[in-house]
């Protein structure tokens, strides 16, 4: 769990850091995600996988940003935001498969967030080494 948690912080913070312009504006986004998701934490709906259909919402509100400037990273976040719809599902299901299946979906929940995580790592690079500036509101114009 506290290598997922880094993980979030990290992505949350590189994308911010591209998609909002204003640092104060930044860190409330940070901090606030942050605050809503300790609370989703406590409580118990999906198998406690709560908190993270916060974060994939966060995760498919990136890939529209993306989509609506134009700018070609959002595939990535798209392909993402699939695998770890995938991966909340194996990880929700996973107690009532167990009684069917004794190996569960837990198992499928670690290789989709594996893949979710490599989609987003290939997103933020993209979106670092590419030339244009997702934060300029013509970005969409200069093209």
């Amino acid at each position: 769990t506290l290598l997922i948690i880094l993980f979030a912080l990290t992505s949350l913070t590189l994308l911010t850091k591209k998609l909002i312009r204003q640092k104060i504006a930044r860190w409330i986004s940070i901090i606030s995600i942050l605050g809503i998701a300790l609370l989703l934490e406590q409580l118990p709906y999906l198998n406690g996988s709560l908190v993270y259909v916060l974060l994939l919402l966060l995760l498919i509100f990136v890939s529209v940003s993306l989509f609506k400037n134009k700018n070609h990273s959002y595939i990535y976040f798209k392909n993402a935001s699939i695998f770890f719809i995938l991966g909340i599902i194996a990880r929700t299901i996973d107690i009532q498969t167990c009684k069917i299946l004794s190996i569960g979906t837990h198992f499928l929940w670690h290789i989709f967030v594996a893949i979710m995580g490599y989609y987003i790592i290939i997103g933020i690079s993209t979106m670092y080494k590419s030339k244009e500036n997702i934060n300029d509101p013509r970005a969409s114009e200069l093209k």
